[in-house]
């Protein structure tokens, strides 16, 4: 609701855990504790076809050296978009690409708290995998400890 209410275009939602957890079909062993789901780092700003929604090109955001993003690609609202996602209370940890860290790092100036959450991890070029915590009441689920301080 932030991202749409502030005017960021719209959030496209990639694998999600089901509510209760459970397996994949293939694939995403953490998404099946029911806590994790992929969030692509693009915003359109038009509505998508139907077409377009069932088999959604992913934006590689990471420079063929692997060190940094693309420039023409990059957006100060994909920065605010994974910031708004690690100010979520709900929010333990963002896993991106480690060149998408660093430039979240440059982007962040002074207001580095949130980058806490956010920590590197290979792949993730085109998306962040955001793992909530558990849910009130949850009698099974354990959340993981929180990162360690500092920006990540």
């Amino acid at each position: 609701n932030q991202v749409h209410n502030k005017g960021m275009g719209t959030v496209l939602i990639g694998d999600m855990g089901m509510p209760a957890g459970g397996r994949f079909n293939g694939g995403h062993a953490s998404h099946q504790t029911g806590l994790d789901v992929d969030i692509f780092l693009q915003l359109p700003q038009t509505r998508w076809t139907s077409s377009q929604l069932l088999k959604p090109q992913a934006l590689d955001l990471v420079a063929s050296d692997g060190k940094h993003v693309v420039p023409s690609l990059w957006s100060p609202q994909i920065s605010q978009l994974i910031k708004l996602a690690a100010e979520d209370s709900e929010v333990t940890r963002i896993f991106v690409n480690p060149a998408i860290k660093q430039q979240l790092c440059l982007d962040a100036g002074s207001d580095r708290q949130w980058l806490r959450k956010v920590r590197p991890w290979f792949q993730h070029r085109a998306h962040m995998h955001v793992r909530l915590r558990c849910p009130a009441g949850s009698l099974e689920c354990e959340d993981q400890a929180p990162p360690p301080p500092g920006d990540g």
